[in-house]
């Protein structure tokens, strides 16, 4: 099951994104638009089991999903759990939450 399965194809004119455009020599970039998901709720953190991970220089998010989930295709729930879209958005010490079980977060975000 793919999490773009219900995605809309969009085309990216943004201004932003003239660079990128340029190395690629194309004159539009046609990508899913992002799904958004519901904020998770008081009650939905309370409903979970919560493992909490120091990040390190040496951990990305797709190898956590491996660990926990047994999948890397998860590894956008990890993100979107801690409110960290991209690792970049995580520093070497800091605390995030592997929220398990999968069955009941993926449920949640499907509304």
């Amino acid at each position: 099951m793919s999490r773009y399965r219900d995605s809309e194809i969009v085309v990216n004119e943004e201004e932003s994104y003239d660079n990128i455009r340029e190395e690629r020599g194309v004159k539009k970039l046609r990508h899913y638009r992002s799904k958004q998901h519901p904020p998770p709720t008081k009650e939905f953190y309370r409903s979970l089991i919560q493992i909490p991970h120091v990040w390190s220089s040496k951990d990305r998010y797709w190898k956590l999903a491996v660990e926990h989930y047994g999948s890397q295709k998860y590894w956008y729930i990890i993100a979107w759990f801690n409110k960290k879209p991209t690792e970049a958005h995580v520093q070497e010490g800091d605390k995030i939450y592997i929220p398990k079980p999968l069955s009941n977060v993926l449920d949640f975000m499907e509304g």
